[in-house]
């Protein structure tokens, strides 16, 4: 799907809404610009599960394949820092200060890593 597709695509359900400005009540389309885009990569913020174990990630929590150690084991967590590879269409993407080049879970899953910030956020604003 091209840029357009998608972001056509993201109007058209917001568009079958009866009210599309219900799903911003409350909420705000601005935020301050981030310094990463998400917990995994702040240092010192772990989810937890049930069982013990550790994530580094609140979208991987319950894949115990994806934990980073437990609660029993927990000073040997790994170093958290990682090397997050920027796309060059983030470097220059104005949604960049919003979403500092979205969500690595996204991305690895084959998803849009920035949907939120490039497409519902542009395809709310035609509609409204």
């Amino acid at each position: 799907m091209s840029e357009t597709e998608k972001l056509e695509c993201v109007r058209e359900m917001l568009e079958r809404i009866s009210d599309v400005r219900k799903l911003m009540a409350g909420a705000n389309l601005y935020s301050m610009p981030r310094m990463n885009s998400c917990m995994r990569e702040e240092p010192n913020s772990y989810c937890v599960d049930v069982y013990g174990n550790i994530y580094n990630c609140e979208q991987m929590v319950g894949r115990t394949e994806n934990a980073i150690g437990t609660l029993e084991d927990i000073e040997n967590l790994p170093d958290r820092i990682e090397n997050k590879i920027l796309e060059d269409e983030c470097k220059e993407c104005v949604f960049f200060p919003k979403c500092y080049g979205g969500c690595i879970a996204n991305k690895n899953a084959g998803d849009v890593a920035c949907m939120i910030e490039k497409y519902i956020i542009s395809a709310y604003m035609q509609i409204i």
